[in-house]
């Protein structure tokens, strides 16, 4: 696997492509809070306006409850966008080294050549790098953890 940076060697990614990598890194599934808080806002919010009667509390509502719709279309419109771009370009592999820092997308990068040593062809796509990312930030967790070791303080023994 050979990774070429488009940015050229010591470049730094701009703010978009590492904006972008990061919410690619973030995002693993539906935002939970944009799609429970849409249900209750719809259903809550017209009777409470009609009570208030009020025309600066209509406006107000009527922007918290577009704010998750707005929110669910914006990651809709990324999940797509994604979804169109399956492989992992030399410009948002360098973002991502951005956003997780040169040690780790070293491992990282290491960790995916050993899984497909057998495909010199191989291409990465983002979902690859995506889920390395999440099982590398899963194992220095549990090591920091295993660092610390078990507190007995919160287990409810007698000391």
């Amino acid at each position: 696997m050979v990774i070429v940076d488009g940015a050229g060697e010591g470049g730094r990614a701009s703010l978009l492509d590492r904006l972008i990598a990061k919410a690619d890194l973030m995002t693993s599934g539906l935002p939970v809070w944009p799609t429970t808080l849409a249900i209750p806002v719809a259903f809550l919010l017209p009777p409470l306006v009609l009570v208030v009667g009020e025309k600066w509390f209509a406006g107000v509502a009527l922007a918290i409850s577009l704010l998750p719709i707005v929110w669910l279309a914006l990651w809709c419109a990324r999940a797509m966008h994604g979804w169109s771009h399956p492989y992992a370009s030399a410009r948002w592999l360098h973002a991502v080294r951005g956003v997780v820092g040169d040690e780790a997308m070293t491992g990282l990068l290491v960790d995916l050549d050993l899984q497909h040593a057998r495909e010199p062809d191989h291409v990465l796509t983002r979902r690859e790098v995506i889920d390395s990312v999440a099982v590398q930030r899963r194992r220095a967790r549990e090591a920091a953890a295993r660092a610390r070791g078990v507190s007995l303080r919160g287990t409810g023994a007698a000391s």
